[in-house]
């Protein structure tokens, strides 16, 4: 069980609010300087499972309505906090304490909706907002077709990751084999590697060559190469190559932004293939193409924004040419 504290009654909690909130006015100005408070982070320190600590840290209107503002439930989280220590509170007692009350106030009903504080903030809601409750749980064991969706089905997992990266469903006797391993984890992880391979996921025009389409934008009266533009300047198919590359076979992602090559893409029966190179303009020139090359010399090279297809799109046809043109 967690540890309470005897607590002020919700109205006397109330009324101490705005005395806790100017405290803690004096508190940030004491003691956070130009750094950020460490709440958030001790919060999902205590609750790492809560639905809002899934990406990282919760947010500050957890306990705030705008900071140093408190809501409902962090004026009983503030009451909580070494009561009997004279505010305002240091960095140090702060961060050391706050868990201890986060704790504390567990069983209390900070809105008054019925649910406990703890109740809310593992079922996702808001404790301070009597409007907000935990979803009612609508599991299932068993779906029309025998998934068991209220624990880890394994078969299902394999259903869903042949699904969202081989493109496909499994095959009747896929399934079985899978159903059928003495290791499902290991033949869970095996699956996933020959999709990672698969066209559906690397190929030319793939999974992970679309997730490129919002970076590269193309204009396509500037494209060269296939299905070339009137004014073919440069091939977007280039960039979309390298981006593809950057993200597979274990590769450093950041090569986005830091990488100094040159990558294209040529499909041999069926499968694509990608190819790294890095010559000058006077180097195979006429087998590959005047624009088929880095312009950029190597030592001002940024990645993929000193590409020559980035530069001719967003430096010559743009509404502020100087965007880009410090990097030459």
């Amino acid at each position: 069980m967690r540890a309470n504290l005897l607590l002020p009654s919700p109205r006397a909690r109330r009324g101490l609010g705005g005395a806790i909130g100017l405290s803690l006015v004096g508190w940030f100005a004491a003691t956070t300087g130009n750094t950020q408070p460490t709440g958030p982070a001790s919060f999902c320190e205590v609750y790492p499972d809560a639905p809002a600590c899934a990406s990282g840290e919760v947010a500050c209107t957890a306990c705030h309505t705008t900071p140093p503002s408190l809501n409902l439930y962090g004026a009983d989280v503030a009451s909580a906090l070494l009561p009997d220590q004279e505010r305002p509170l240091s960095s140090e007692l702060y961060t050391a304490h706050l868990g201890e009350a986060l704790l504390a106030v567990e069983s209390l009903d900070s809105d008054e909706d019925g649910v406990t504080n703890l109740d809310e903030i593992l079922g996702g809601s808001s404790p301070s907002d009597a409007q907000s409750t935990p979803a009612p749980s609508t599991c299932v064991d068993d779906d029309d077709d025998g998934w068991s969706l209220c624990g880890y089905d394994p078969v299902y997992a394999y259903k869903k990751v042949m699904l969202d990266f081989c493109g496909r469903s499994p095959t009747l006797g896929e399934r079985e084999a899978f159903a059928d391993a003495k290791n499902p984890t290991s033949a869970l992880h095996n699956a996933l590697d020959v999709c990672l391979d698969s066209e559906h996921w690397r190929g030319k025009h793939g999974r992970v060559w679309n997730l490129a389409n919002r970076k590269i934008g193309p204009l396509q009266a500037i494209k060269s190469g296939k299905d070339v533009g009137p004014i073919p300047l440069a091939d977007y198919d280039d960039d979309y190559a390298y981006f593809v590359w950057t993200q597979t076979d274990g590769r450093d992602a950041r090569l986005v932004l830091t990488g100094k090559t040159f990558v294209s893409a040529r499909v041999d029966g069926g499968v694509t293939v990608y190819e790294e190179w890095d010559r000058t303009p006077d180097e195979d020139f006429e087998l590959r193409g005047y624009d088929r090359y880095q312009a950029v010399v190597k030592e001002r090279r940024a990645g993929m924004l000193t590409h020559r297809w980035f530069l001719m799109s967003n430096t010559m046809f743009t509404s502020v040419p100087r965007t880009t043109a410090r990097v030459w």
